[in-house]
């Protein structure tokens, strides 16, 4: 029913979630209940600022929790500054991802620093890991002899 290949990937996915990642440009979930949700803030010119949220979607929280090395399978972006206001700059605007991208700078964007935003617009990400992993088993099958 499930290829090879596929299983191995979904194996990969759960049991190995976590990667390396090399930023060029660091990101943090800031003021949320767990490591794994909170405002998205971004460190660009040797300061933390936030990100607008205009125009995003889900594929920006899958980058972002993709290059936390978060152990995720379901990822969400929220507005308004669902975990509170940043006060900081406001350092991207207009995110445009297409879910695949390393890093949140890959994503098309606003030059940085140009928005039309207030921290009443920031970002909030969650990246929320399984609650019970999947066990995958090999089973044999039975044949009754009598």
């Amino acid at each position: 029913m499930y290829s090879e290949v596929m299983v191995r990937t979904y194996f990969f996915i759960l049991y190995f979630p976590r990667t390396i990642s090399c930023l060029d440009t660091p990101v943090r979930l800031v003021g949320g209940a767990t490591e794994y949700e909170g405002r998205l803030e971004i460190y660009y010119n040797e300061t933390w600022g936030t990100v607008c949220d205009d125009d995003i979607d889900d594929k920006l929280s899958a980058v972002v929790c993709r290059s936390l090395g978060l152990p995720w399978v379901v990822s969400e972006v929220f507005c308004c500054a669902r975990y509170g206001k940043g006060s900081g700059p406001i350092w991207l605007d207009n995110v445009n991802c297409v879910g695949t991208e390393a890093r949140i700078e890959d994503c098309g964007h606003n030059a940085w620093g140009s928005h039309n935003c207030h921290h009443n617009e920031d970002v909030s990400i969650g990246c929320y890991p399984a609650k019970d992993m999947i066990k995958l088993v090999v089973a044999r099958r039975c044949t009754r002899e009598g």
